[in-house]
C-alpha cells in the first residue's frame, strides 16, 4: 500500500518584484501551515519524506510543515521537476518514487495538483486551495503502479479556522 500526501504551497505574496520562482509566501501561509500540520498530526500517525518544488513559496511551505511535523518527517528534499503546473508531470514524478518509501508528501503547485487529484483519486475537487492537503491511498506495492486511489483525508485551511 502506498500513501501520497499532496500539498499546495502557501498563499503567495505578490507584493515583490521577483520572478515566479522566487515569489515568497504571505504571513497567512505561516498560520495556515501550522493549522494544517496540527490537524494532519491528529488524524494520521505515519512517517514520510517531504519532496518539494524548488520554488521559494513551495520550499518555505515544506519547511513550515517540517517544523510542525518534526516527529513524522524523515527528510526534506527539493526537486526541479516539482516546479510544474501540470498534473501529468507530477504523475511522472510519482511513478519514479523509490518503492521503499510507503508514504511521501509532495509540495507543489496548482493547476497540476488539482488535476492530479481528480485524475488519480475517487474524488473531484474544484480547486486545491493554498496550503490545502490531500491524502490518497493506493492499493499497490510500487509507485509505478499508481493509477486510481482513494482520497482518505483532505484538509483546507478555511475549514480549520
Amino acid at each position: 500500500m502506498k500513501q501520497l500526501i499532496l500539498v499546495r504551497h502557501g498563499k503567495s505574496d505578490w507584493n515583490h518584484n521577483v520572478t515566479d520562482h522566487q515569489r515568497p509566501v504571505k504571513q497567512r501561509a505561516y498560520d495556515d501551515a501550522k493549522m494544517v500540520a496540527h490537524a494532519f498530526q491528529n488524524a494520521v500517525d505515519i512517517q514520510f519524506p517531504i519532496y518539494s518544488s524548488t520554488a521559494k513559496r513551495a520550499h518555505t511551505t515544506a519547511e513550515l510543515l517540517q517544523e510542525h511535523l518534526q516527529e513524522q518527517i524523515t527528510e526534506l528534499k527539493t526537486f526541479d521537476e516539482l516546479y510544474t503546473f501540470n498534473g501529468e508531470d507530477l504523475l511522472d514524478f510519482i511513478h519514479q518514487l523509490p518503492d521503499d518509501e510507503e508514504q511521501v508528501m509532495l509540495v507543489s503547485h496548482n493547476g497540476g495538483l488539482t488535476d492530479l487529484i481528480n485524475r488519480i483519486s475517487n474524488a473531484t475537487l474544484d480547486n486545491l486551495p493554498t496550503t490545502g492537503l490531500a491524502l490518497i491511498k493506493f492499493d499497490v506495492d510500487d509507485w509505478s503502479q499508481v493509477d486510481k486511489g482513494q482520497l482518505i483525508l483532505h484538509l483546507f485551511p478555511k475549514n480549520l479556522r
